[in-house]
């Protein structure tokens, strides 16, 4: 007998209070577990159907790993800047992507997905008023990351990408750190 999950209504402010706290822990080990790394920049993303949230980083450490084991024509300016800036390329994609497993149930059964721009629209906001709050409570400024890190929400496989990523890095972002994000298309 096959088992349907309930429908539920989202409640938005509850979704972001635990995707806060999930973040924060997560971002807290990975920084503790790889104390010896810098890492450069953090990233909140779901997925094109907007199933789910997770979070990724990367270190200066882990991107220069991934580039030296490149073939060496696959070492050009625009590769390397893909490999820096594309979240699914980072050492730290997913990272304790099991502890958000309720969160995803929830967001696959929301009543709103029927209305899917405004649905998507609330989860990009949430995910980047949880990255805001990071901010403001100085959580960026630990020794192990660099002075310019970057952060940003994206979307996985998807044609708007860059527009949610340029826009909540706007929001996110110092101005050398934004700068630094923003030539990462004309590299």
């Amino acid at each position: 007998m096959e088992t349907r999950e309930r429908m539920t209504l989202m409640n938005w402010n509850s979704l972001e209070s635990q995707v806060y706290t999930l973040s924060k822990k997560a971002f807290l080990n990975l920084l503790d577990d790889h104390s010896d790394e810098k890492f450069y920049a953090f990233a909140l993303y779901t997925d094109s159907s907007a199933m789910t949230i997770c979070l990724a980083a990367n270190s200066l450490e882990k991107l220069n790993e991934k580039i030296d084991n490149e073939d060496e024509e696959d070492k050009t300016d625009e590769a390397i800047s893909y490999f820096k800036w594309t979240s699914s390329e980072w050492a730290y994609e997913a990272f304790e992507g099991d502890e958000f497993a309720e969160i995803n149930r929830e967001l696959r059964n929301d009543k709103e997905r029927n209305e899917f721009d405004t649905f998507i629209h609330k989860l990009i906001t949430c995910m980047t008023n949880v990255l805001a709050s990071l901010v403001s409570e100085g959580f960026f400024k630990k020794k192990s990351i660099v002075d310019e890190v970057v952060l940003f929400v994206t979307i996985t496989d998807d044609d708007v990408a860059q527009s949610i990523e340029n826009a909540s890095a706007k929001l996110l972002n110092n101005e050398d750190s934004l700068q630094i994000f923003l030539k990462r298309s004309t590299s």
